[in-house]
């Protein structure tokens, strides 16, 4: 894992384990729990570079929490571990579906054909699905 030498206090917060490579025995290192890092990140000051590794929903509620703690864009380092499955929202019935590793599929809210954008909304932390016309003829 290669840190931000810019700054001077480096903390990690992951989904699962810790990352190979991460010297926990540096003073300027912190791994913190997910449930302990708005806690944490209140009693940090400028400086502190945040680096969260998981999968693309994880990452957005610990940035959200990072953001809400004052950090900026730039001293937050995501890293996406969570392979091709994918949240998607429904547009048509707000239905949100987990592990989609397809870019088509049907809603299992509404059951419409949704095709899956690119598009990924940080307030929801899911991909887009709107209807797939292709198959909805």
């Amino acid at each position: 894992m290669i840190l931000d030498e810019t700054g001077r206090k480096h903390v990690v917060v992951t989904q699962h384990a810790p990352p190979d490579g991460l010297d926990l025995t540096r003073p300027d290192v912190a791994f913190i729990v997910p449930s302990d890092l708005a806690g944490y990140l209140a009693t940090q000051h400028m400086g502190v570079r945040l680096y969260i590794i998981g999968a693309d929903p994880f990452l957005w509620e610990m940035h959200e929490i990072a953001v809400a703690a004052g950090l900026g864009e730039g001293e937050i380092h995501l890293t996406n571990t969570g392979g091709t499955a994918r949240r998607v929202y429904c547009a048509h019935c707000k239905t949100v579906t987990d592990d989609v590793t397809q870019t088509t599929l049907p809603c299992s809210g509404c059951g419409l054909p949704l095709a899956v954008h690119a598009h990924f909304s940080r307030r929801l932390k899911a991909y887009l699905g709107v209807l797939d016309i292709k198959q909805a003829v």
